[in-house]
Formats: C-alpha cells, sequence, structure tokens
C-alpha cells in the first residue's frame, strides 16, 4: 500500500514538474514572439526609421486597463519634466498639449481605456518647461497574449527640426508675398497713414494674427486710434481700441524710446506694465509693439495679438520691423513735402526734383534692405536643402525677388550718376515672365492679348530690369487709360530700321480714348502727365524714353487700330556671337571649398539688426569666426586689439555716429589694412581712392560677398592692392 502511494506521489510530482516546464517554454516563446513582433514592427517601418534620424525616441507602456507603467527617460530631453513625475501621476501629457491637438491624444487614451484598436497614429505638439513646442509623431499598438489585451505600448519622435525647416520656408514664401504687396501699394499712394491702415487686415490675416491696432502720436489732440482689426465686435476684444489718454500716451512714449520691437503676454519674459495701457488682459495672450519713429520722435505704434499657443517667429518680427522702418521714411519724406508746400511757384519744379532725389534714396535703401533680408535667407536655405522640389520652389522666390528689384528702377533713375544694368537679353522668356506679373496687376475685366509672331530666340541690346520696367510702365499706362476695363493689345515683329539695323518693334495699344496728336510730344516731358489729378507723377514715359534711347532704341505715339492709343517702340537686335547674355538666374556657383577655407575671422558692422544677423549666420555657417557691431564706433579698436588678426571688415555705409566711409578713411589714415567690403542699400557710390576696398549694392547674391572676401584676403597676403575687377565688384 506504501509503494502505491510513493507511485502515485512520485508521478505527481514528475507531472507537476512537465507542467511547469511546459508553461515555461510557452512563456518564452510569447516573449519571444513579442519581442520579435517588435522588432520587426519598428525595422520594417520606414516612416518612423526616417522619424528616428531627426530627434530623440520615447517609448511608453500602459497595463491593459490603460494605466502608465513605463515611460522612457528621454521625455525629459522634450519636456523638462522627469519620466518618476508622469508615473506617479504627478505630470500627464495632456497637460503640455496644444489644445489644436488634444482631441487626436485624448482618442488614443480611449482607445487603451475601452480595450479596441490595433494600432493608432497621431501628430501633436507638446510644449517644453521653457514654453516652446515639440512636434511628436506616436505610434500606439496593442500588447496581446493568447487572445487578451495584456497592455499596449507607445514610441514618440520628436521630429521637430523637420517640422520647423518646413514651417521656415512656408512662413519665408509668405512674408515676401506679404511685405511685396505692401511695399507696392506704398509706392501707389502718397498718404501712407491712410494705406497702412488698408493694410492692416492683410497683415493680420497674412500673420494669423488676433487683434491689431494703429495709435498715432503726432496727432494735434494727443494720442488717436488710427485704425485696428477686426472692426466689430470690440466687447470680447483684448487690445486698446481706443485713443489713449494723456498719462498713457508718456507711458507709451517712455517705452518706445527705441526702436526694437516691445513683447508682452505669455513669451515676454516680463511683467508688461510699461505696455498695459495698449493691452487689457495680457495674460491669455502673446504679443508685439512695433514702435514708429520720425525724425527721432515716436509717430505711430503698431500693436499686434496673438493666442497664447501661437509664439512669433524671428523672420516675422523682422519682417514687420522691416515694414515699419519703410513706412518711418515714407513718413518722414512725407513730412519733409508738407514743409515745403509755402514754396513759390517760380522754385517748384526744382522743389519737386529734389524731392524725387530723395524720395529714391530712401525707397531704394528700405526696400533693397528688404529684399536682401528676405533673400538671403533664402539663399541659406538653398545651401542647406537638397531636395529638389524645394529648391525649385526657393529658385521661383529668387526669380520673383530679382522682378521686385525693378519697381524702384524709375526712381533711381532719376538719380544722378545711377548705373543702369547694360547687356543682352532674350525676349521670349523675359516677356513672358513679365507678363505673368503683369496679369496680377491688370483687372480681369480687362481684355490683355499678346501676339510674338514667331518672332524666334531673338535677343536685343537691352538690360532684363530695363526690358521690365519698359513693358510694365507701358502697360499700366494703358491700364490707366482706359479706366480699368477695355482692351490691351501688346504685339512684336522683327524689322529693319532706314539704316537697315534689325530691329525689333514692340506695340502696346489699347482702346481708350487716346491722346491728341498736339499733346504727344510733351507727354515725354518729365512732371507732365495726361492722367486725372492724383492718378500719376509723370516720370513713367519720360524715364521709359531715356531708357529706350540710351540703348539705341526709339519710341513714338500713334494712334492705335483699336481705336485708342499705340506706343510703337523699336529695340536693336543684338547681333554678334559669343556676346555677353545677361543672367536672369538667382543661383551663382559658390567659391571652390579649398578657398573658402582660409578665410578665419571677419568684423561685421551693420546697424540694421537682420542684416547683421544674416550675414553673420552666413559666415558663421562656412566656419568663419564672426565679431559684430552696431555702429563705427569701436572698429579701430577691435582691429587693433584683435589676435589673430581679422581678416575681412564687412562695413555697411549708411551707419549712426560715423558712415562707412568715414570709417574706412581713417582707418587708412592710421595705417590700418585690413581688406573691406562695403555694403550700401541706398544710392551711394565707391569711393575712390581707397586701397583694399570693395563695394557691393545690396540685394547682393551672398556668394557674391564670400568670393569678394577671399580675393581681397588672398591680395593682402600677397602683398598687392586690390584694384576694379568688374561693375558689379570695382576694387581698388
Amino acid at each position: 500500500m506504501i509503494e502505491v502511494y510513493v507511485t502515485t506521489g512520485i508521478a505527481a510530482v514528475v507531472t507537476a514538474f512537465a507542467f511547469i516546464a511546459w508553461l515555461m517554454v510557452r512563456s518564452r516563446k510569447n516573449t519571444s514572439a513579442s519581442r520579435g513582433a517588435q522588432e520587426t514592427w519598428t525595422r520594417q517601418d520606414g516612416q518612423m526609421l526616417k522619424l528616428m534620424e531627426a530627434g530623440n525616441l520615447v517609448l511608453t507602456q500602459y497595463s491593459a486597463s490603460g494605466r502608465l507603467e513605463y515611460i522612457s527617460p528621454e521625455i525629459k530631453r522634450i519636456t523638462g519634466i522627469g519620466s518618476a513625475d508622469f508615473i506617479s501621476g504627478r505630470r500627464r501629457l495632456n497637460e503640455l498639449v496644444h489644445p489644436q491637438d488634444a482631441a487626436a491624444l485624448e482618442s488614443l487614451e480611449r482607445t487603451r481605456s475601452n480595450g479596441d484598436g490595433e494600432h493608432a497614429d497621431i501628430d501633436c505638439r507638446i510644449q517644453d518647461q521653457r514654453n516652446n513646442w515639440h512636434w511628436l509623431h506616436i505610434q500606439q499598438r496593442r500588447i496581446v497574449r493568447r487572445n487578451k489585451t495584456v497592455g499596449y505600448e507607445t514610441i514618440s519622435v520628436d521630429y521637430t527640426a523637420l517640422a520647423e525647416l518646413k514651417a521656415q520656408k512656408k512662413r519665408a514664401t509668405k512674408l515676401q508675398k506679404m511685405s511685396t504687396l505692401i511695399l507696392e501699394s506704398f509706392l501707389a499712394t502718397d498718404d501712407t497713414r491712410a494705406t497702412l491702415n488698408r493694410n492692416l487686415e492683410r497683415i493680420a490675416k497674412e500673420l494669423e494674427i488676433t487683434e491689431a491696432t494703429i495709435h498715432d502720436f503726432e496727432n494735434s489732440d494727443g494720442c488717436s486710434l488710427l485704425g485696428s482689426w477686426p472692426d466689430t465686435d470690440r466687447t470680447s476684444s483684448r487690445l486698446t481700441h481706443r485713443p489713449l489718454t494723456a498719462s498713457e500716451s508718456e507711458q507709451i512714449r517712455a517705452a518706445c524710446q527705441v526702436l526694437t520691437p516691445i513683447r508682452f503676454g505669455m513669451e515676454s519674459g516680463h511683467s508688461g506694465d510699461n505696455t498695459r495701457p495698449l493691452c487689457r488682459d495680457a495674460a491669455s495672450l502673446t504679443g508685439i509693439i512695433i514702435p514708429v519713429q520720425v525724425i527721432g520722435e515716436l509717430s505711430l505704434v503698431l500693436t499686434f495679438a496673438r493666442d497664447r499657443h501661437k509664439p512669433w517667429h524671428a523672420d516675422e518680427i523682422s519682417a514687420l520691423q522691416l515694414i515699419a522702418q519703410s513706412i518711418s521714411r515714407r513718413l518722414e519724406r512725407e513730412r519733409a513735402v508738407q514743409e515745403r508746400t509755402h514754396f513759390d511757384e517760380i522754385t517748384r519744379g526744382h522743389e519737386r526734383s529734389e524731392i524725387i532725389a530723395h524720395l529714391a534714396s530712401g525707397i531704394a535703401h528700405d526696400f533693397n534692405n528688404i529684399v536682401f533680408a528676405i533673400s538671403g535667407r533664402v539663399q541659406l536655405l538653398q545651401r542647406r536643402t537638397e531636395d529638389q522640389k524645394t529648391n525649385e520652389s526657393l529658385n521661383e522666390i529668387q526669380m520673383t525677388l530679382k522682378g521686385a528689384k525693378g519697381l524702384i528702377g524709375a526712381l533711381l533713375t532719376m538719380h544722378k550718376g545711377s548705373p543702369r544694368p547694360t547687356g543682352r537679353v532674350r525676349i521670349g522668356p523675359e516677356v513672358k515672365a513679365v507678363m505673368t506679373m503683369i496679369r496680377r496687376l491688370i483687372p480681369r475685366r480687362i481684355e490683355l492679348s499678346l501676339d510674338m509672331n514667331d518672332i524666334g530666340d531673338v535677343e536685343v541690346e537691352l538690360g532684363a530690369e530695363s526690358l521690365h520696367q519698359i513693358l510694365m510702365n507701358l502697360v499700366i499706362n494703358a491700364r490707366d487709360a482706359i479706366d480699368n476695363k477695355g482692351r490691351i493689345a501688346l504685339s512684336m515683329t522683327r524689322t529693319f530700321d532706314r539704316h537697315d539695323t534689325p530691329m525689333l518693334t514692340i506695340d502696346i495699344d489699347d482702346d481708350g480714348p487716346g491722346i491728341p496728336e498736339s499733346r504727344r510730344a510733351e507727354v515725354f516731358q518729365p512732371f507732365v502727365t495726361s492722367k486725372s489729378s492724383g492718378r500719376g507723377t509723370g516720370l513713367g514715359l519720360s524715364i521709359v524714353q531715356r531708357v529706350i534711347q540710351e540703348s539705341g532704341g526709339e519710341i513714338s505715339l500713334e494712334k492705335s487700330p483699336m481705336g485708342g492709343l499705340r506706343v510703337h517702340v523699336g529695340l536693336r537686335i543684338a547681333s554678334g556671337e559669343g556676346a555677353h547674355v545677361q543672367d536672369t538666374s538667382p543661383l551663382r556657383e559658390r567659391a571652390p571649398v579649398s578657398v573658402r577655407q582660409r578665410l578665419k575671422r571677419v568684423l561685421i558692422v551693420e546697424d540694421d539688426e537682420t542684416i547683421k544677423a544674416l550675414l553673420t549666420r552666413f559666415f558663421q555657417s562656412i566656419g568663419v569666426a564672426v565679431t559684430s557691431h552696431g555702429d563705427a564706433r569701436e572698429v579701430e579698436a577691435s582691429l587693433r586689439e584683435s589676435t589673430p588678426p581679422f581678416d575681412v571688415l564687412v562695413m555697411d555705409i549708411d551707419l549712426p555716429y560715423k558712415t562707412g566711409v568715414e570709417c574706412i578713411k581713417e582707418l587708412r589714415g592710421q595705417g590700418l589694412q585690413t581688406p573691406c567690403v562695403l555694403i550700401t542699400g541706398g544710392l551711394s557710390e565707391k569711393p575712390e581712392g581707397i586701397t583694399n576696398l570693395g563695394f557691393l549694392r545690396k540685394p547682393f547674391e551672398i556668394d557674391e560677398l564670400e568670393a569678394l572676401c577671399h580675393r581681397h584676403a588672398r591680395r593682402l597676403a600677397r602683398g598687392l592692392r586690390s584694384r576694379d575687377d568688374s561693375p558689379s565688384t570695382r576694387l581698388i
């Protein structure tokens, strides 16, 4: 009997051990299968692999009931909060998620709570302890063992860098378009304040602004409200949509003594007491104040507010600041015009010429700085990206900026000594490009036609910018003549003049009222216009005639077969092989790496913070150490005390306290021969008689600046004096 009990006991023990062994083998198989599934899921998901290369990876694990059990330590690098705080429940991701993405994150939580769903993925924004937003791509999968849900696992990838690069490209295009449209509107009017008020809604919508106000501090009755957006439902507004009191005005004047933008609200970092008169409730928004000064006195204050979850980007602030600077200069010129109204009729002609000269200088400086600020950043993006489609988009932006330079060409030609680009240009592609721009300025109810009459691949002896200027002026004149309704026809034909010289004729016809034959000669005189009062400067045809005659062409007016006016233009067709054809491409070949490595240190002197930051970023991107100043007062000390010495000095001409020309003359007088490249956005010319000096006019290509700096550094190292090489970079 005992043997039976022993035998039975041994059999039970053996059976138990066998069952335990079976469970262990099954558990190992499930664990191996789970690991294999997880590894396969990670290796085969191409999107996840791509995102892992761009940022930090965070792994989280939840129980079957949805309770957080594990979160990897990488979460602290993203949020600034340790994993223990999340696991203990002291902090939750829901507290950090962007309001617009909260629903997506809650959908993952519902999936875990309900115990359904195999896989899910979302994109959301998480805020760190410094109020910066991070883009996360989150993929969640359910872990199942023996047909039972045992938990959930998520993998989160921080791809903020990729998202910001994409957003930066999009913003660059949007800001360029907005700035160009606003500046075009300023060029078409003499009332800067009214034009700014009309553009307030455009700025607000383009920059996704919730509220905006403009306060005028030049009003005789005190500080008045010039304009605001939106102009309805003021009950819930947080900005001050009313005139300021005397004490409030003094408080804002004190806060806006400097020209730098003032931030307020969530990301300002201060209490906001100094800006309280302009914003009654800054706790729930993020805003910026842009002061506009005229001759050292506060003139306008632009206030913009956004929702607190949408931060301000540096390029957006720079665009607003550059527009404000342009407004400031225009208001200065308007004040100068108003102060001259008491002059006699006898001296008025000379007075108007002076105004045009100052107007040309001011607009050229402002506009060229704005174009260069945008163009320079686009060029930096081109250096960083290898994506073909992105490069094509950036090239289109550069081409648009190149066309935008022609907006001030008319005024530049009225300034004594202004250089005009020469060369030869292919008519076909240039005319099509100009017509694309013109169609944006022509109402749809105007019928605009182009007939090139199979002229072929013809080239004319004229600069591309001059051709743009001619066609733009003549078509816009025709548009105004027919009062924005009717027909405009542009046709081109190859022919010969009376000396058998090959010519390209361009005829612009309209069906408007035309110009009497007795007045056709006088409309080519400066300041004479056939338009109604307030609709023209009288400069368009005068400038067009000058451009055409300088290139050896001719222009005349006659009655159009369409019933209105025909403008007949004859341009000389370029002859001979090997002649220079003007390059209209925005890209230039970069200097070889072996050459660029010779430049070690650069000193930048620029009062415009946006331009200075752009130049600093460029030189640092090619491995050059940079020191910068906002004016020229400390340049000599920096050059003498620097060890090792600076290779090149890059200096703006239009500087406060001391101009760039005055500074370089003093440096040469003190025996300092550091190579210098002078840059300007205005109409200043290169000074003569100064050694080791280069000159560039904004907007220039960054590669031009790089090549010029290397050229001067090499020449100084060889003990040679620099001398003029080309019209665009004349060296002494």
